[in-house]
C-alpha cells in the first residue's frame, strides 16, 4: 500500500493506510491537485488521528444538509409510456398498434419536472456508501440515512453520472459533489479476501502529490518563472518524455514520492539525464521527501548538472511551512540557473 491513502476493513478488523509523509502534508498537497476537495479544516483535523473517510464522510452529510436547506435541483427528464390520456407528444406507430391490438392507450412523450438526475444521483451514493462503510463513525452512519431519506425521488447511480459538472445554477452543490466523488472513486466494497468481507477505501498518492508539488511551486513562482508539465515525442517513436516539472527554457524536474535516501537513486538519475537531454537543458532537479535527511550534493553527469531537493515531510511543520522551505531552495536555484 506504498501509492495509497485510506483505510482498510477486513473480518470487522480496521487497518489504516497511511502516507509516507504527514498526513496534514499529503492531504494538503492532494487537495491543491483536486484529487480530494479543498478544505482548510481537511488537514487540521488529520493531525489528530482522524482517518481520512471519517473526515470526508463528515464533511459529506454538513455538506449534503447545506443543499437540502436550499433544496434538491429538479431538471426535467424525458419520458415515454403507455397511458389513458394524451400527455405531451403522440409516438403514433405505437399507438396505433395499440388501438389494432385492441388496447385503448395512447403512447406519449413528455417531460417531467423532477430530481431524479446525476447530481443528486452522485450525493445519494455518497450518502449510501458511508451508511455501508463497516468503519463509518456510527452516528456519522445514523446522519447518512436520515439524510438520503429526503431523496424519495433519486434513483440509483447510473454509468456516466460521475462525469457530471457545475454550471452557475448548480454552483450550492460544488462541496458535496466533490466530497461525494472522491469518496465513490476511492471506494471498493465487499471484496473477498480468504472467505470474509473486506471494504476499502483508498485514494492513490503518487500523481496527486507530483501534482501538488507542482501547484505549489507554480503559485509561489509564476510569472517570475514559469511551472508545467510538458510533455516531449520522440519521433518517429511512440515513446515520450514526460517530466513533472518544466521550468521554461531553463530547467526540467522530477518529483519522486519516496523517502530521501542516503545516496542518489541510480533509475532516478537516469530518467532526470534522460529528460534534461530530451529537453535540451543543462539543469535538471529530482524532488524527494526527507524525515531529516540532507538533500544530495549536485552531481554533474556529461552536460547535465543533476541537483537535488527535499520537502521537509516533518509533522512538527505545518504544510505551509514546509512548502515554503521548499520554494525558497527552488527559487534560489532557478536564479542561480538564470544568471548563468
Amino acid at each position: 500500500m506504498n501509492d495509497a491513502i485510506g483505510i482498510l476493513s477486513v473480518g470487522g478488523r480496521t487497518m489504516p493506510v497511511l502516507p509516507k509523509i504527514p498526513e496534514s502534508h499529503a492531504l494538503e498537497l492532494l487537495g491543491l491537485a483536486g484529487a480530494i476537495p479543498r478544505m482548510d479544516t481537511l488537514a487540521a483535523q488529520a493531525a489528530t488521528g482522524t482517518s481520512l473517510f471519517d473526515l470526508l464522510s463528515r464533511w459529506l452529510v454538513h455538506s449534503v444538509e447545506r443543499v437540502l436547506r436550499r433544496d434538491l435541483m429538479k431538471d426535467y427528464q424525458a419520458h415515454r409510456e403507455e397511458m389513458a390520456h394524451v400527455r405531451g407528444r403522440i409516438s403514433i406507430k405505437e399507438t396505433t398498434l395499440a388501438v389494432t391490438l385492441g388496447r385503448a392507450r395512447v403512447t406519449c412523450e413528455f417531460d417531467e419536472l423532477d430530481r431524479d438526475n446525476p447530481l443528486n444521483r452522485v450525493l445519494l451514493a455518497a450518502l449510501r456508501l458511508v451508511c455501508g462503510a463497516p468503519f463509518a463513525a456510527p452516528e456519522v452512519r445514523t446522519q447518512a440515512r436520515r439524510v438520503s431519506a429526503r431523496f424519495d425521488e433519486v434513483s440509483e447511480l447510473r454509468h456516466g453520472d460521475l462525469r457530471v459538472t457545475l454550471t452557475p445554477r448548480t454552483a450550492y452543490y460544488s462541496d458535496g459533489l466533490a466530497i461525494a466523488k472522491a469518496l465513490l472513486r476511492g471506494a471498493a466494497r465487499k471484496l473477498d479476501a480468504g472467505g470474509e468481507v473486506a471494504w476499502a477505501f483508498l485514494i492513490r498518492t503518487p500523481e496527486g502529490i507530483e501534482a501538488g508539488i507542482r501547484t505549489v511551486l507554480h503559485n509561489a513562482l509564476d510569472p517570475a518563472f514559469k511551472v508545467e508539465k510538458r510533455g516531449l515525442a520522440l519521433l518517429p517513436s511512440t515513446k515520450t518524455l514526460n517530466p513533472d516539472l518544466v521550468f521554461g527554457h531553463l530547467a526540467v524536474g522530477d518529483v519522486k514520492y519516496k523517502l530521501q535516501g542516503a545516496d542518489w537513486d541510480t533509475g532516478d538519475l537516469y530518467q532526470a539525464v534522460a529528460f534534461a537531454t530530451g529537453f535540451q537543458v543543462s539543469e535538471a532537479a529530482i524532488l524527494t521527501f526527507s524525515t531529516g535527511q540532507a538533500g544530495h550534493t549536485s552531481l554533474q553527469v556529461g552536460d547535465v548538472r543533476l541537483s537535488n531537493f527535499c520537502w521537509p515531510a516533518d509533522p512538527s511543520l505545518g504544510p505551509q511551512e514546509a512548502a515554503a522551505r521548499l520554494v525558497t531552495d527552488v527559487r534560489e536555484w532557478l536564479y542561480e540557473v538564470s544568471a548563468s
